[in-house]
């Protein structure tokens, strides 16, 4: 994850009215989940809940008993707002090798910057 990316994408999800991204750890992770990321799934509803009240959220993804980071979700207004946030963002991306894309919530959009 770079920092330019994230800021692009940060700054293109507030023009879109999107209160909040889904940093993806993997294409695959993608890919996974992806199409279960929409309202009345528990997973999706969890994570706008948490963008709605300005808070973070990491999604898991069980796969034959074992649980992997799927995403995390952030508010895109936290990111713009507050450098200390957006550097800690960066930072566990960087440590968890977080190569996925990124979509916007609630749209759930792929974002053009990967």
């Amino acid at each position: 994850m770079k920092e330019e990316v994230l800021r692009g994408v940060t700054l293109d999800a507030l023009e879109r009215n999107q209160p909040g991204l889904l940093i993806w750890a993997s294409w695959d992770e993608w890919e996974e989940l992806d199409s279960e990321m929409k309202p009345g799934n528990e997973l999706y509803d969890f994570a706008i809940s948490r963008i709605m009240r300005n808070k973070e959220a990491t999604v898991f993804q069980n796969i034959d008993g074992f649980e992997f980071i799927g995403c995390i979700a952030v508010s895109t207004e936290k990111l713009y707002t507050s450098k200390t946030f957006f550097n800690q963002v960066i930072n566990y991306c960087k440590t968890n090798k977080f190569e996925g894309p990124i979509t916007y919530l609630p749209s759930n959009e792929l974002s053009n910057c990967y």
